[in-house]
C-alpha cells in the first residue's frame, strides 16, 4: 500500500464510522468521510467530508473517483447501515425491506464497485461492517436486517475470491450491539452478552483498522467476530 494511507469511510458521521475516521486521522491517514447526513464531525487536517446516498451508484462512483484522482486510494471501510424497524415477519412491507436492503446490501456493493479499480492500482484493501445478526439471526432485529447482514458475509467472501488475483484484500467484521444511538431504546440489555457490556465504537474501529492495514497482509475473505463472545455462547 502507498504512503500515506488514503481511505474512504462510509457511515462516517457517527458511531463506528466516526470512531474509525478519528483513529485513521490519528495515524496520519488522509480520509474521505461519506454519509447521508449533512454534518461530518471531525475537522482535523487530512479529512474531507461529503454527503452521499450510497444507494445511488452513479453518485458513489463520481465521488470515489474524484477522491482517488487527487492522490489515489488505498482503503475502503463500509460502515453505512440502517437498522430498520423492529418488526415481525407478518408485518413487513416492501418499503421496510427495500430501505434496509438498499442501504446495507446494494449501497455496500456500489461503494465497493466504485472503489475497486483504484484499489487494484494500490493493492489496497476493503473492510465491510457486517453484524452478528448476519451469523445467528437477530433477536431484536427484523428478518430483513438479519438478511441484509448475512448478505454482507457472502459478499465479502465472494469479492475476496475474485480480487485476490489483483492484490486487493477484502475482509469484514461482525459486531454485536454497540453503544451508539442506533441501538438506543431497542431493548438490549448488557446481561444478554457474556462479556457483560456493549462494545464502544472504538472497540470495533480498532479491529477494522487491523484488517485494513499491513499487519493483516495475509488475511482475505475473513469476517472477524467482534461481539463479546455472543457468536459462540
Amino acid at each position: 500500500m502507498t504512503n500515506p494511507e488514503r481511505v474512504i469511510v462510509t457511515g462516517a458521521a457517527s458511531g463506528v464510522g466516526a470512531a474509525t475516521v478519528s483513529l485513521l486521522l490519528d495515524r496520519g491517514a488522509q480520509v474521505l468521510g461519506v454519509d447521508i447526513h449533512g454534518e461530518g464531525g471531525d475537522a482535523r487536517p487530512g479529512y474531507e467530508y461529503a454527503q452521499c446516498d450510497v444507494r445511488d451508484r452513479d453518485e458513489a462512483h463520481a465521488l470515489f473517483g474524484s477522491f482517488a484522482a487527487s492522490g489515489g486510494l488505498t482503503g475502503l471501510i463500509t460502515s453505512a447501515a440502517v437498522y430498520g424497524r423492529d418488526i415481525a415477519l407478518d408485518d413487513l412491507r416492501p418499503d421496510d425491506v427495500d430501505h434496509v436492503l438498499g442501504v446495507n446490501v446494494a449501497g455496500t456493493l456500489w461503494c465497493v464497485q466504485a472503489a475497486m479499480p483504484h484499489l487494484r492500482e494500490s493493492h489496497g484493501s476493503v473492510v465491510c461492517v457486517a453484524s452478528l445478526a448476519g451469523r445467528i439471526g437477530g433477536v431484536l432485529a427484523g428478518a430483513h436486517y438479519s438478511a441484509s447482514k448475512g448478505a454482507l458475509l457472502a459478499m465479502v467472501r465472494s469479492i475476496a475470491k475474485n480480487e485476490m488475483q489483483h492484490g486487493v484484500r477484502v475482509n469484514g467484521v461482525a459486531p454485536g450491539p454497540i453503544d451508539t444511538p442506533m441501538i438506543a431504546g431497542r431493548g438490549y440489555k448488557t446481561d444478554m452478552f457474556p462479556i457483560g457490556r456493549f462494545a464502544s465504537p472504538e472497540e470495533i474501529a480498532r479491529p477494522i483498522l487491523f484488517l485494513l492495514g499491513a499487519d493483516a497482509s495475509y488475511a482475505t475473505g475473513v469476517v472477524l467476530d467482534v461481539n463479546g463472545g455472543v457468536a459462540f455462547s
